[in-house]
């Protein structure tokens, strides 16, 4: 869901024009209403994923990667504003790695069913 999200309010900003407020508005909702469910989402994923012996270890590197992203995306961004004069260029990629996180969270991710799931089906 989150991944999708963003590929909704990229896809928005790449066809927002000047002056285009509402639009703006509505995909950097978008954004930040889909990073913040990230936190959410992250330590519970964290935890079905690797072992919990090792939580708070995988936890930290996963948290770590989400604040190097954080600064990394931002001097990428101020970097395509520079060479491009626009930030909009920004959202190509952003569009390409949401699309890249929804195929590999539908097709890499492990599914874990509980006994009374599988009862039901």
């Amino acid at each position: 869901m989150s991944f999708t999200l963003v590929l909704i309010a990229s896809l928005m900003m790449l066809k927002a024009g000047q002056g285009a407020v509402a639009t703006y508005l509505v995909a950097f909702s978008l954004f930040y209403f889909s990073f913040g469910g990230w936190l959410a989402i992250a330590p519970t994923t964290t935890l079905i994923l690797f072992s919990s012996a090792d939580y708070a270890k995988n936890y930290g590197i996963v948290f770590t990667a989400y604040g190097a992203g954080a600064l990394g995306g931002t001097l990428l961004a101020g970097r395509i504003r520079d060479i491009f004069g626009s930030y909009t260029v920004f959202f190509y990629p952003t569009t390409v790695l949401a699309i890249l996180g929804i195929v590999l969270a539908v097709f890499l991710l492990k599914r874990s069913f509980s006994s009374s799931t599988v009862a039901q089906v």
